[in-house]
């Protein structure tokens, strides 16, 4: 059962982090504790939030409009998981910092389904969407998942061509569910759930797309995932965040390998340099997560050089 305190506390837990909220929940018990504190003993016992962080803390959630929050969820359709209660994903529920409260609009992956994250830049080049594309069909087919952040660029190609191939998607949002985002992708996040999958969030229902959002939406992302794969991004592009989150959270990494020059490719080669695996096609990304056999490499051969005159 959410409780309203609940929806209050992960809504602040937006900007004070799901870490903080956590400790929070640890140290007292529960949401409706917490607000009953003031904010010197709430700073007491977490020491990463000063008082006057902990005292706006308080202030945010104790304003919070916990029913107009429920009314959104219902009429929307909207199911919402509390950690440590029943259907909370277990692959979230083991990461070092699982939000309160997971949103979802549709269906989400079964316990122990085959996922895989496919991420990218917002401004791919057309060999980036053929990858994208081939890779997201490939994987699709094969009965896995396919986790993006529904972001224009790499994200759209992936969630659309997994659509097409008849296979199941889920985007992470980086904002609340009340509205699909980027608002060009509203259709398609229809078409998302029409077909299987979901919409997901770690955030109130009305909360906009906020830049510290994108971070943890990055990290849910690779915490629903076997692996995360890269297909094109610059040198300080944000799918690095998320393959960075999935190194922490003990997830594969792989890298799609492009032009040298190329700046769309400089992110997936310093993958590559890093030792990700490289990935041509989804048969490489199944093969690498034992859910397909190895393939057998053929040779090219070598002939002998002809005899000199």
């Amino acid at each position: 059962m959410v409780s309203d305190a609940d929806l209050a506390l992960n809504a602040a837990s937006a900007w004070i982090g799901p870490v903080r909220a956590q400790k929070l929940l640890a140290a007292f018990g529960s949401s409706e504790a917490v607000l009953k504190l003031d904010a010197a003993r709430i700073s007491a016992a977490v020491s990463q939030l000063k008082t006057s962080q902990a005292q706006a803390t308080l202030d945010f959630c104790r304003a919070f409009d916990a029913a107009q929050e429920r009314a959104l969820i219902e009429a929307q359709g909207v199911q919402v998981f509390r950690y440590g209660q029943p259907g909370y994903p277990e692959r979230i529920a083991q990461l070092p910092d699982p939000p309160l409260l997971l949103s979802v609009k549709g269906t989400l992956p079964p316990a122990g389904a085959p996922c895989v994250a496919l991420v990218g830049t917002r401004e791919p080049t057309d060999y980036g969407r053929r990858m994208a594309r081939r890779l997201s069909e490939g994987l699709a087919r094969a009965g896995v998942w396919i986790i993006s952040g529904l972001a224009l660029g790499i994200d759209t190609e992936v969630h659309d061509a997994c659509v097409e191939a008849g296979g199941k998607t889920l985007a992470v949002m980086g904002r609340g569910l009340a509205e699909a985002y980027p608002k060009r992708n509203r259709d398609l996040a229809a078409r998302i759930i029409q077909t299987g999958g979901g919409l997901l969030s770690q955030f109130s229902m009305q909360a906009p797309p906020l830049q510290m959002h994108f971070p943890m939406r990055n990290g849910l992302i690779s915490g629903f995932s076997l692996g995360v794969v890269v297909v094109e991004g610059e040198i300080d592009s944000g799918s690095l965040i998320t393959a960075d989150r999935a190194l922490d959270q003990n997830r594969e990494v792989f890298a799609v390998p492009g032009l040298a020059d190329a700046p769309m490719s400089q992110g997936p080669l310093k993958l590559l340099m890093d030792g990700a695996h490289l990935v041509r096609d989804a048969a490489d990304v199944l093969e690498a997560l034992g859910l397909a056999a190895p393939r057998l490499r053929t040779r090219t051969a070598v002939l002998p050089l002809p005899d000199g005159p």
